[in-house]
């Protein structure tokens, strides 16, 4: 059980792992709202972000942000404290007609060619919107603007098929880390024995996945079952990777280089509540227990880790995890729903025994 000093909620936060294994401590910076309600919708868009937040450095203290807003997607331009100085809209060329609803996401730049890939989520409703079944994709930028993609098709899909649908089938945002050589990919999947893998993963190596989209085909990942990488991305079996298998309403995975280690910022949603919360895993397969980040009585959701480094999807020493507040939550969010962030500063497991 981790030991904790301080409000959460507070100026600043101290929390504490166990000891014994030697974990991280996190440092959790109050909150900071970076668009109210109205300003979030005006800047961003009404639904943004519905989703994983795609960011890209331009130039120095200069980013791009891709943004999902609702069944659409814009590109956002300007700086972590304000991301929406200018706005364009985004879209993928060659998409199925099956989808009803598309959003980017995650995004990220292969850095010899500079050509920007994107990991987009894409719904197919059946009686309204509410009721859908989701799947990942991969899209490839055709301009230099990195505003037009071209769809390389559906990368993972859940285990339990359409057909096999009873209730909605959320898939998530497709949150990624490169590592080691390999693109890996976070999701929730649901398995067609029952029950679901409520933070899974799949991986491709990163030669092969540029050698794909260079020819125009569609990268085949795997999905990660039992202690081994056998499973296809496209319907196969996934392992949980949690030990009791938390909730996963929507999750934001970054290597952070400093720890040597994987950081995951999860919101865990329950009917009455939508926490959010921080572990960390050495290879990415095992986590620590969650730690609290944020337990006000609101929702929190669609996190987004942004680091403070050249490349944003690599975390430091300090880094942001950027998210929704809302009173109202769940399908009403967008009535309410304030664009936040709060910094992380961490203290290597070396230190874990002073008292910050």
């Amino acid at each position: 059980m981790g030991l904790f000093c301080g409000d959460l909620n507070g100026p600043l936060a101290a929390q504490l792992v166990d000891e014994d294994q030697q974990e991280p401590i996190f440092r959790i910076g109050e909150l900071e709202q970076i668009y109210s309600f109205r300003q979030r919708r005006n800047r961003m868009g009404q639904f943004a972000p519905d989703g994983s937040i795609g960011v890209v450095e331009t130039r120095r203290g200069k980013f791009d942000f891709y943004v999902p807003n609702g069944p659409s997607m814009v590109r956002l331009s300007g700086t972590p404290t304000k991301p929406g100085r200018s706005r364009r809209k985004v879209r993928i060329e060659g998409l199925p007609g099956i989808f009803n609803h598309v959003a980017g996401g995650p995004v990220f730049e292969d850095p010899l060619t500079k050509t920007r890939f994107m990991i987009y989520h894409a719904e197919i409703h059946r009686f309204s919107p509410q009721d859908f079944y989701s799947v990942l994709g991969l899209a490839v930028a055709i301009d230099r603007k990195g505003l037009k993609f071209r769809d390389l098709g559906i990368i993972i899909r859940p285990n339990r098929s359409l057909d096999e649908m009873h209730d909605p089938i959320d898939i998530g945002g497709g949150t990624f880390v490169i590592s080691d050589e390999y693109l890996l990919v976070y999701f929730r999947d649901y398995l067609e024995a029952g029950g679901s893998a409520e933070l899974a993963v799949a991986r491709i190596s990163f030669v092969e996945l540029l050698a794909d989209a260079q020819l125009g085909l569609t990268p085949q990942f795997q999905k990660y079952f039992e202690g081994d990488w056998l499973e296809p991305g496209i319907g196969g079996r996934a392992s949980p990777l949690e030990i009791g298998n938390p909730a996963n309403a929507w999750c934001a995975v970054s290597y952070n280089h400093v720890l040597d280690r994987f950081v995951l910022a999860i919101s865990q949603w329950t009917p009455e509540l939508s926490d959010l919360y921080l572990a960390t895993s050495v290879d990415g397969l095992n986590w620590t227990s969650r730690q609290p980040i944020d337990l006000s009585p609101r929702e929190q959701f669609y996190p987004s880790i942004i680091g403070m480094e050249p490349i944003p999807w690599v975390s430091g020493t300090s880094f942001f995890i950027y998210y929704t507040d809302s009173e109202l939550g769940g399908w009403n969010r967008w009535q309410d729903a304030r664009f936040v962030r709060r910094r992380i500063d961490l203290m290597p497991p070396t230190d874990a025994h002073q008292t910050p």
